[in-house]
């Protein structure tokens, strides 16, 4: 018969750590060993890693035990599916995502592409807590508008707490919609983009995000737009057929995405030829959107609103939004000269004010905003827009004047 301890030390070794954590529960491992009649040497090493991996040697108590006896009994080759690949789980927070399996559903659990989840478990984490901070929001959002109505929201304030409470939590239903969502049939030319956008929307949300991408091929701007030289921070015009465009409203948190309010604001960005998503990034990180609407009559250029991805910190985000300040600045001077020398006069350049964050700056630098005359931005379906405000509209350029810009 094969000695259980003997057998274990032989693969602990020297690590003082592990050998104190054996010693402290030592005796439920050979429970398990003689209940499932472990006698070969590579089983008994595989149990070992498993139950390593999954705690029983972390804590006095049984609930490790139950948890890994309650999976032999249900799948006697567990061991094959767990050797060597768990090793190192406990590390990375596999514990109480396998015990939530194990009490309820490992036959789904087994049958995902473990490996996957295991050599890509950060990143697919991070994906998760990104859709549980936009599910935050948008019950934070319908907080907000029930106030400004004088709605009851006590309910949804309780369900507000909670989603904080648990965020940075992955849970099992997270994992197996994230593997649901992973057998969606992706376009080769969307998968820059659909690990974002599947840690936000549904099956049936995506299948129409494909469809519209679909529709934008092949729908060419009314107007040409320049390239930016500069590295490091620097602006892009992008095309209506560029997956991006699916992707801004969740980067920088505004409502130009599927479900929000601005949601026609990306549709136009795509399928029509007069509305065009200028972006700001840093290095290859998005940090701010500005979506244009060009009249081809009148010629002038307006902009919806500035969106900047915030950071933590005031002195991070006042560099941040000075840095999208000058770029947009740039792209706007860049693109106009670019225009004048291919015979295309453009009248004038404005940007709305509603919810923009380069507002400040806006003010601090003097632009000229005016409250009459407003220029008639695109009719967007449900979306009044923010170039149609009280606040009025900022003149970026106007009839050849470059005196307002701060380049």
């Amino acid at each position: 018969m094969i000695d259980i301890d003997d057998t274990i030390l032989k693969v602990i070794d020297n690590d003082e750590e592990i050998k104190k954590g054996y010693v402290r529960n030592y005796k439920n491992f050979h429970k398990l060993v003689k209940e499932f009649d472990f006698n070969v040497e590579r089983e008994v090493i595989t149990l070992f890693k498993m139950c390593f991996s999954l705690g029983l040697f972390k804590c006095y108590t049984n609930d490790s035990y139950n948890a890994i006896k309650c999976v032999l009994k249900r799948y006697p080759d567990v061991l094959n599916s767990f050797d060597g690949i768990l090793l190192s789980a406990y590390k990375i927070g596999f514990k109480e995502l396998f015990f939530e399996f194990v009490n309820d559903d490992l036959a789904s659990f087994l049958e995902m592409d473990f490996s996957y989840l295991y050599n890509n478990y950060e990143m697919i984490k991070k994906q998760i807590i990104k859709a549980h901070e936009q599910v935050v929001s948008d019950v934070n959002t319908m907080i907000k508008k029930g106030r400004q109505k004088n709605i009851d929201v006590s309910d949804l304030e309780v369900k507000l707490a909670d989603l904080k409470r648990c965020i940075k939590h992955v849970t099992k239903e997270d994992v197996l919609i994230y593997f649901d969502k992973r057998t969606l049939n992706v376009d080769e030319t969307l998968t820059k983009v659909s690990d974002t956008l599947l840690s936000y929307v549904n099956k049936e949300e995506f299948e129409k995000l494909k469809n519209l991408y679909s529709k934008s091929k092949g729908v060419k701007k009314s107007l040409s737009f320049p390239e930016d030289k500069k590295e490091g921070v620097h602006y892009k015009w992008l095309k209506s057929d560029d997956p991006l465009n699916l992707i801004l409203g969740y980067e920088v948190k505004c409502c130009a995405k599927m479900g929000g309010m601005g949601y026609d604001i990306m549709v136009q960005s795509m399928i029509n030829k007069d509305i065009t998503n200028l972006v700001v990034f840093s290095n290859d990180e998005i940090i701010a959107k500005a979506t244009a609407y060009y009249n081809p009559n009148k010629k002038y250029v307006l902009f919806n609103n500035a969106e900047v991805r915030l950071t933590s910190g005031l002195k991070a985000n006042a560099k941040r939004r000075r840095e999208a300040f000058d770029a947009l600045l740039r792209a706007v001077n860049d693109f106009v000269k670019y225009s004048d020398e291919n015979d295309i006069k453009i009248s004038e350049v404005r940007m709305g004010l509603e919810r923009n964050s380069l507002l400040p700056l806006i003010k601090r630098f003097g632009f000229m905003i005016v409250h009459d005359n407003l220029l008639e931005n695109y009719h967007y379906d449900g979306y009044v827009g923010d170039a149609s405000s009280e606040l009025g509209q900022a003149i970026l350029y106007r009839d050849n004047d470059f005196k307002n810009m701060i380049i």
